[in-house]
């Protein structure tokens, strides 16, 4: 595909309406943290990404409970934009979406291959981002995969699930370091 018309998917993304991620609450109880989508016991707001400071101590585990569309879904951001980071163990690369290339102020980028989803094939193209945080794990000058068809903010694949101990039970999974 020519980045003319990778160009052009990524434009006309951005002139479709948003997708809405659900809300994420950060819950922090004796010192361990976790993610749901259901507020925390102590009572608590919505994380924020944008308001997370770089400084954040990240913690050695984290704890995510499956939302009500089935997935497990951590907060963060890439280069300071906001997002939903949805788990995907059968993901190879991180990869974030044509709405959320956009809303980072990427127009045009080189195809580098054909990523094969369940949703079919579709051109890819390859990004560094220059700091990323996924809960409380920071990242910088992580490469990154954008798929312009993908709805919605980004998954978090292999490429970084691979420096993590992952249990899943249930509708419980625990990613530790």
């Amino acid at each position: 595909m020519q980045p003319a018309v990778l160009m052009m998917q990524i434009l006309i993304l951005a002139l479709l309406p948003s997708v809405a991620c659900a809300e994420v609450y950060k819950c922090v109880e004796e010192g361990h943290v976790s993610y749901s989508s259901s507020p925390c016991r102590s009572g608590s707001v919505p994380y924020d990404a944008r308001r997370a400071s770089i400084s954040d101590t990240s913690s050695s585990s984290v704890t995510i409970f499956r939302d009500e569309t089935g997935r497990f879904s951590l907060p963060g951001s890439v280069n300071g934009v906001a997002t939903t980071f949805t788990i995907d163990t059968g993901a190879t690369f991180t990869t974030i979406s044509g709405d959320l290339a956009v809303q980072l102020g990427i127009h045009q980028c080189v195809q580098v291959g054909i990523s094969r989803t369940a949703n079919g094939d579709t051109p890819t193209c390859r990004v560094t981002a220059t700091n990323m945080s996924v809960g409380d794990f920071k990242y910088s000058n992580v490469i990154i995969y954008l798929n312009p068809t993908m709805q919605g903010g980004a998954l978090l694949g292999n490429d970084l699930l691979s420096g993590f101990r992952v249990h899943q039970q249930g509708s419980v999974m625990v990613l530790s370091r």
